[in-house]
């Protein structure tokens, strides 16, 4: 027998090496794709929330500011100043039309909305003068906004800030 050594890798430990560095790459792979992954979905749910927000800044600065029109049936009126905000839901939309201009979207053009609905409390005016001895219509009043998209539901309140000016009624 010959007592030299060789210098080298066998095949057997070649084979184990390539198999255990494989492994490696593999779970190196597989967290970079699922952080990859997630990192989208963190991406894709800050896009909705970033456009829910601005749906709702842009309903409550309207809301806080005038004053809700309780003559509107189907849709949300306010009235702000002598000038008119008149909010809808039309085709995946939440639009808005100001001082009688064409409603425009108030969310990005890709953005899909699934539902969007409101409900305003009182139901009737409380500055309306047949309302003035009426205890159960004596509340300011709120806007109670529900909006569903992407499988979400999202609901906020805001109070009109305008204290007792008086609307036309009808």
């Amino acid at each position: 027998m010959n007592t030299k050594f060789k210098k080298g890798f066998t095949l057997v430990e070649m084979l184990i090496s390539i198999s255990i560095l494989m492994l490696f790459l593999g779970v190196i792979a597989g967290s970079y794709i699922a952080l990859t992954s997630a990192n989208k979905s963190a991406n894709d749910t800050q896009k909705i929330y970033r456009e829910i927000r601005n749906v709702f800044d842009v309903l409550a600065a309207e809301i806080r500011s005038g004053q809700i029109d309780y003559s509107c049936i189907n849709e949300l009126c306010i009235e702000n100043n002598g000038k008119r905000s008149i909010f809808k839901f039309k085709n995946d939309q939440i639009l808005v039309a100001k001082q009688f201009t064409d409603f425009q979207p108030i969310t990005s053009e890709n953005f899909k909305i699934d539902d969007f609905s409101f409900k305003i409390f009182p139901l009737k005016n409380p500055y309306d003068a047949v309302n003035a001895a009426d205890d159960f219509v004596q509340y300011q009043p709120s806007v109670t906004i529900f909006l569903k998209t992407h499988g979400q539901e999202f609901r906020t309140t805001y109070s009109s800030r305008s204290y007792g000016k008086n609307l036309k009624t009808t």
